[in-house]
């Protein structure tokens, strides 16, 4: 999982002041598709800050495409929640 939260992390654009409004870590839920997209994004366990919210749904919504996930063979969709525990401003 730490690959993921760096991935995401990396993609973060947060000013101060939104960082500052926060509380807590957020929880953020998404899927990988059969074909490796995301798809279902959503937090969880919110910031109380709108602002960090609406960046975390963006860097999350950036991802490049993932490896599948298989069982049995066969392709399908793997749900992920991610902590994300420390968060910097840009």
């Amino acid at each position: 999982m730490p690959k993921i939260v760096n991935a995401i992390l990396d993609r973060l654009q947060v000013t101060k002041a939104d960082l500052e409004a926060s509380e807590g870590s957020p929880i953020i839920y998404f899927e990988v598709s059969p074909t490796g997209k995301v798809q279902h994004i959503r937090i969880t366990k919110s910031t109380h800050s709108a602002g960090l919210d609406a960046a975390l749904l963006a860097a999350v919504k950036a991802l490049p495409t993932f490896k599948l996930g298989y069982q049995s063979g066969r392709p399908v969709t793997v749900g992920l929640n991610i902590r994300i525990a420390c968060i910097k401003p840009q």
